[in-house]
Formats: C-alpha cells, structure tokens, sequence
C-alpha cells in the first residue's frame, strides 16, 4: 500500500523566480508564508559557471540554462529532504 502525504507535508508550496540572470526555488509554508527551504543559482557553487558566461564576448541575454535548472532543482530536494518534507504543490 503506497503512503500518503500529510496535510501539511502537501500544503508546502514550490515557487520559481526566473530572470535572465538567476534561477531561485523556494519552497513556503501557506500557513504564514514562511520560506522553508531555498535554492538559487546565484548560490557559491555555481559562481564559477556565471563568471565565465559573464565574461565571455558577445554577451549572452541568458546566464543559465537546463543545466543549471537542473541542479538547482536537486539541491532544493536534498536540503527539504533533510529537513523531512516529502512532497509540495507547484505554484501555477
């Protein structure tokens, strides 16, 4: 028999930022608005990847890609299954 999500475990909601220049995840608690967990492509790791798009010539719009989409998108999942959170609601 499958598990099934808490109420509050499927009340948090997932939220995408996107701009030319960054990719951000948050996840947030409906009840207050609280963020929870968060995930950005602005973060130290992925500094390296941003300074050479940055400095490369001619000058891209866009300093991410699915690449990056995806990893970010990895790491939110590490950091709310550390903090126990097993499934949210996407914000459409």
């Amino acid at each position: 028999m499958a598990a099934t999500a808490t109420p509050q475990t499927a009340a948090h909601l997932l939220r995408l930022v996107l701009s030319c220049r960054q990719i951000t995840a948050q996840v947030t608690c409906p009840i207050n608005h609280s963020i929870i967990a968060m995930a950005s492509s602005s973060e130290q790791e992925f500094a390296k990847e941003y300074k050479a798009k940055l400095n490369r010539f001619p000058r891209s719009k866009f300093y991410w890609d699915s690449n990056i989409a995806s990893r970010v998108g990895h790491k939110i999942g590490i950091r709310l299954r550390e903090i126990g959170i097993s499934g949210v609601r996407i914000d459409s």
